[in-house]
């Protein structure tokens, strides 16, 4: 009875603190444990009691402070690292340092696990002669500043790496390395650190993963030599690294060396990589990442870390792709290979028998793009409520689409990235074509476009801002739009549209082996794609939750900037293998025929190995007749010009692109033009709109990087392709 009256007793801040958290442990067993990493509890005074729920895919972010920091696993899981190298010292903004490398990997910690977070630091810039100059926090090589009779060489340091040890604060305990980039000088910008192996200027100063670069060593790069300072030329610093990168120890009057640096390795500690370790190694097998990998050249400034907690388990997909948003009476599926039928798939993505998405940059999974259908309306319930495994016969699928996760892009030399020039087969082309590039065609090799996924509230590409809203991805279409009975007709401007209402646009389609709709004006396309969300739609669309449109330039621009990176087309940084053709002389959505092919070649359906060779992954579950088929009409015109287009006056801006310039990165235009400049010509006053794609005819057209301007009237080889934002 005195423990009851002494509880009535009790302060209501603690009485109602203990409630809160009953309160709070109720929901969260009703939702599941598994949401939820930890609970702390801290009394921050006599009467209060204050709780932390610590959630899964909560970050720490760790920036540069000149020493390790530590880190504690507060719970048994799965936690995602990802480090970013330094860059190397600036001499000026003409030439800078090397960039810093990125690394990723995923590490199972059990709770109490200490990590030692070493954030590498980029050189200040130091002009004064004959002076040396320090290199980055951890393992940046000094620079050196020569002077001789008024020639100088300003030798900026090296960046440091950026790292991750597990248990003690050791070089020999680092599971996770992005390597720092080398100094730059007067004459010379630094050399990218990171990937397997830096960057250099001279053979043998990069630093790999077995070897550090000439004067560097196991964790530190080079260091130049301060001696004979009163001679012309000399190196700058090595960048950090798993070993770091190299620097010149030599000088002269005569020789420059100006170049006799590179940057640091990355390192991502795997059970193929863990032989790379010298004797001494302090890990063991069960801290090997998966999903992992080392990039080089992508930090400006100082490095960066970040350390996620996961979960109990890893998800399917870890690239950091945004989750796909799935809108109201969408059907997220997978391709059942064996028995070429698409399945209705996991929505949370977590069973590997029902998975649908995965954007991985290797492994089985790579090119695994997610995939979402609608139904007939007929079915539309049946389906929804089928379970995960259910069969979706393609009779029964209306529209079919493909997710594209928002990213920035961090390359800016695209000279640095081109094909090489020449006549690869001459029997293709007339003889004033032999000095533009043909790598479409899969004869030279072309360097992957560097992108990044990035969270909704991060800097992106344009495409990702629809108005006034930053998407965290949108879905496009996955085929050339058809028509359940127009598809063959050539009557002019068919979808009967006045204004945003088409009373033909219930029929459109989205899937493979039918006719592209075509014969109709841009303003058509336009209204159409606007009608396929009013009420009483086919599609099961709602208008308070999408917004459905005809693709704009840069929407298009993304979707080839994704096929032509690492998560697309792209093995490496400089290996990919381009898209084919769909050389289909019916106009048939979802052929292909190797890249460069003529109409008359041998080509096969979407699911068939050469059709497969023809979508945005090299798989089923790319995009389509973005390299030939129909040409195709996007939302991208010149200086709000209307010409022949039918619009009476341009709709909302957040509806096209208009173009008073040509350098806009991520709308696939004249940044990357030069790759395949045949039939490539910008929008002008007389022909204001962009068409997109390349018809089957032209062989030698442009794949996916293909633009040309027209008037904006009807064509009998132009159609269009549609796109879904989430409101």
């Amino acid at each position: 009875m005195k423990k009851v009256i002494s509880f009535f007793k009790t302060d209501i801040k603690i009485i109602n603190s203990y409630f809160l958290f009953a309160i709070i442990l109720i929901i969260l067993i009703s939702v599941g444990y598994t949401s939820y990493a930890l609970f702390s509890f801290t009394k921050t005074s006599s009467n209060v009691i204050e709780g932390k729920v610590g959630k899964i895919n909560y970050t720490t972010n760790f920036e540069y402070t000149g020493e390790c920091t530590t880190y504690i696993a507060k719970s048994d899981g799965y936690y995602n690292l990802e480090v970013w190298g330094a860059q190397g010292g600036n001499y000026n903004t003409t030439y800078v340092g090397g960039l810093g490398g990125y690394s990723k990997g995923i590490v199972h910690l059990t709770k109490g696990t200490t990590l030692y977070v070493c954030v590498g630091g980029q050189p200040q810039t130091v002009t004064t002669t004959k002076t040396a100059v320090p290199g980055g926090f951890n393992g940046g090589g000094n620079g050196f500043n020569r002077d001789y009779n008024s020639t100088y060489t300003y030798g900026q340091a090296g960046g440091g790496a950026t790292d991750i040890r597990i248990g003690q604060n050791s070089l020999y305990a680092r599971v996770i390395v992005a390597g720092g980039g080398s100094g730059s000088n007067n004459r010379t910008s630094g050399y990218a650190g990171g990937g397997t192996s830096g960057v250099t200027g001279q053979s043998g100063y990069a630093g790999t993963q077995t070897s550090a670069g000439t004067g560097g060593s196991f964790g530190q790069g080079g260091s130049a030599s301060t001696s004979g300072n009163n001679y012309k030329y000399g190196a700058s610093g090595g960048g950090g690294g798993f070993y770091g990168g190299g620097a010149g120890t030599s000088y002269s009057d005569s020789t420059n060396y100006d170049k006799y640096s590179g940057g640091g390795s990355g390192y991502v500690y795997t059970s193929s990589t863990a032989s790379s370790y010298p004797s001494g190694c302090l890990l063991n097998n069960t801290y090997y990442l998966t999903a992992a990998s080392t990039t080089e050249g992508i930090n400006t400034g100082n490095g960066k870390a970040t350390i996620t907690y996961i979960g109990k388990e890893i998800p399917l997909d870890t690239s950091g792709a945004n989750t796909p948003i799935l809108a109201s009476n969408m059907i997220p599926v997978y391709y059942d290979e064996t028995n070429e039928t698409w399945k209705k798939a996991d929505a949370n993505n977590k069973n590997s028998n029902y998975q649908w998405y995965s954007y991985e940059s290797s492994g089985d999974k790579k090119g695994m793009w997610a995939n979402a259908v609608t139904v007939k309306d007929t079915n539309r319930q049946t389906y929804l409520n089928a379970d995960v495994g259910t069969t979706i016969p393609m009779d029964d699928i209306t529209t079919m689409w493909v997710w594209i996760p928002r990213f920035k892009v961090n390359t800016t030399d695209f000279d640095s990235i081109k094909g090489a020039k020449g006549c690869s087969d001459p029997s293709y082309l007339d003889s004033s074509d032999c000095a533009v590039e043909y790598a479409h065609w899969g004869y030279f090799n072309i360097g992957a476009i560097d992108v990044t996924f990035v969270k909704q509230n991060e800097t992106a590409i344009d495409a990702f801002t629809f108005g006034d809203k930053e998407l965290s991805g949108f879905w496009y279409g996955k085929f050339e739009i058809g028509h359940t009975t127009l598809a063959s007709s050539e009557t002019a401007d068919n979808l009967g549209c006045t204004n945003e209402t088409c009373s033909n646009a219930n029929g459109i389609i989205i899937k493979p082996n039918v006719k592209s709709l075509r014969f109709n004006s841009v303003s058509n396309f336009f209204f159409a794609s606007r009608s396929m969300e009013q009420s009483g739609n086919s599609f099961g669309f709602v208008n308070t939750e999408v917004d459905t449109h005809m693709s704009k330039n840069n929407e298009w621009g993304a979707v080839a900037y994704l096929t032509q990176s690492i998560y697309g087309r792209c093995m490496s940084s400089t290996t990919c293998i381009d898209i084919g053709i769909n050389n289909n002389s019916s106009y048939k959505t979802g052929y292909g025929a190797p890249a460069g092919s003529f109409k008359t070649d041998t080509n096969g359906v979407y699911n068939t190995t050469l059709g497969k060779d023809a979508s945005t992954t090299g798989t089923i579950y790319g995009i389509y007749d973005m390299s030939g088929g129909a040409t195709e009409y996007v939302m991208g015109v010149y200086s709000n010009t209307i010409s022949n287009s039918g619009f009476s006056s341009l709709p909302d801006t957040k509806y096209y692109n208009n173009y008073t310039g040509t350098s806009y990165t991520g709308h696939a235009l004249t940044e990357t033009q030069e790759w395949y400049s045949d039939y490539a010509s910008f929008v002008n006053s007389s022909s204001p709109w962009f068409m997109r794609s390349g018809n089957y005819g032209k062989d030698a057209d442009a794949g996916v990087f293909y633009f040309y301007p027209v008037g904006g009237n009807r064509f009998d080889d132009a159609s269009s392709r549609l796109v879904i934002s989430n409101k």
